[in-house]
């Protein structure tokens, strides 16, 4: 499963941490990973598919090269 992590919705939420670190603390677990700074975001490749995702993330059809 791969998502679209929302730096801005995150920002306004008040979270400050790397969106990494954010996504471990969460207990997300990821296989890869990549920043897109012109859309303000990152997308996260997920060890498996989750049903209920916050609202700072979207399921994605990015694909990793």
């Amino acid at each position: 499963m791969i998502v679209r992590y929302d730096m801005i919705s995150v920002y306004k939420m008040g979270i400050d941490e790397h969106p990494q670190k954010h996504m471990r603390d969460l207990g997300y677990n990821f296989i890869n990973s990549i920043g897109e700074p012109m859309g303000d975001c990152w997308f996260f490749e997920l060890d498996k598919k989750y049903e209920t995702l916050p609202s700072f993330l979207k399921e994605s059809g990015y694909t990793f090269n």
